[in-house]
């Protein structure tokens, strides 16, 4: 007489189980495609940032066209906040625009990738 020990779960008459590596291929991430989309996406930034940057003393400073604090006191929320609204200044919205460039630029080169999506 023939003993054989059941291996595993019990399977249900009528549904085979996937073989051991389709599950994994099928989810597998393609390291490629994550840095096309990477490299994409902070192009995108890069290209938003130079055209921003042209309307900046209009757009961003005091003086412009929507000053900082009518914004503040009408349009903002406590869900709806901004670093450029801590100061008014040419130079500091430079600043902040220098560190958005700078973690676009990270972001596209691929170095220290999770930081830079973090900061842009």
């Amino acid at each position: 007489m023939k003993t054989t020990a059941a291996l595993g779960p019990p399977r249900s008459p009528g549904l085979p189980l996937p073989r051991p590596g389709l599950v994994a291929r099928l989810f597998a991430l393609d390291v490629r495609t994550l840095a096309v989309f990477r490299i994409a996406l902070a192009l995108v930034l890069l290209a938003d940032l130079a055209i921003r940057y042209t309307d900046l003393t209009t757009m961003y400073v005091g003086d412009g066209m929507f000053p900082r604090d009518q914004i503040r006191l009408r349009y903002t929320s406590a869900w709806n906040w901004s670093l450029h609204f801590f100061a008014d200044t040419a130079g500091f919205q430079t600043a902040l625009f220098g560190l958005a460039t700078f973690a676009a630029t990270a972001l596209l080169v691929g170095w220290q990738t999770r930081l830079a999506a973090i900061v842009s």
